[in-house]
């Protein structure tokens, strides 16, 4: 009899003993997915990104939701250095000298003025200190182009010359300048990040169309490394994270890309051009 008995319970106790089994995986599935999203959402950078599409601005977080635009934002004060390039402190002024030997970019304080490394060749393409790489494309020639550290302690510019093509920097006060190798092309955009650590430089091919994104660690001592297929930078508040138009043919669309290297789609309309990150 007993025995019968404990027969006809096995199957229940272990049909139950399967469910409480089921239920535990399932809890901790939850919980594991949970903690995901948590640690996702823990990675993802603050503030509201802007950008043009079509003629009309969106503006959306990095998780790719969109927002209202925010309030006070004056469009006009978001523009581009003209031909001369003043350091955020204002006391000093890059520019472009030209002279029958070719060009050099120099830099202009108070009444003193120095040539600080050689743009180009005589007989190199056309510079344009303030085309953009629009007008450079319609003339054949190539945009200087030259940024400040938020410090106003280093100055960076790409060279114009026939290849290899070269990312220089040089240190405010000595002006000794340190040259590094870049793939990809010409410098097309440089963007120095709001720390001053890292500064992406976008480089293109001579057709125009090709872009490559890279970076440099001004606290490291390798030279600038691919991060990505894209151009028309601005950086995140946390100086971590970038938002760039990607490549068409690689990477289309709006993406935020983080200095290690990840990266998020946030729209795959490819005719973006994000120009400001905000903080909340």
């Amino acid at each position: 009899m007993n025995r019968t008995g404990s027969i006809a319970i096995k199957p229940a106790l272990h049909a139950r003993h399967l469910m409480l089994l089921l239920a535990a995986v399932a809890l901790v599935g939850f919980l594991c997915l949970r903690i995901l999203a948590m640690e996702t959402a823990d990675r993802l950078p603050q503030g509201i990104i802007g950008y043009r599409l079509d003629g009309r601005e969106v503006w959306v977080r990095a998780d790719g939701h969109t927002v209202a635009k925010p309030e006070g934002i004056d469009d006009e004060a978001i523009t581009a250095n003209g031909g001369e390039f003043r350091s955020p402190d204002g006391r000093i002024v890059a520019f472009m000298d030209l002279s029958n030997a070719g060009a050099w970019l120099s830099v202009r304080e108070g009444e003193s003025v120095r040539r600080v490394g050689r743009l180009a060749e005589p007989g190199s393409p056309r510079l344009l200190p303030d085309g953009g790489k629009g007008a450079a494309l319609e003339t054949g020639g190539v945009p200087l182009v030259v940024a400040w550290s938020p410090d106003s302690q280093t100055l960076a510019w790409g060279s114009v010359t026939e290849p290899p093509y070269n990312l220089h920097i040089a240190k405010r006060g000595e002006w000794d300048v340190r040259s590094l190798p870049l793939i990809g092309g010409w410098v097309g955009e440089l963007a120095w990040s709001p720390d001053g650590r890292f500064l992406a430089i976008s480089t293109y091919a001579e057709n125009r169309t090709d872009h490559t994104l890279l970076m440099f660690d001004t606290l490291g001592n390798e030279v600038p490394r691919q991060l990505a297929k894209g151009c028309v930078v601005v950086w995140s508040p946390d100086s971590r994270h970038l938002a760039l138009h990607g490549e068409p043919k690689s990477q289309p669309g709006l993406w935020v890309v983080a200095v290690d290297g990840r990266a998020r789609q946030i729209t795959e309309q490819t005719a973006v051009a994000p120009f400001v990150w905000l903080a909340d």
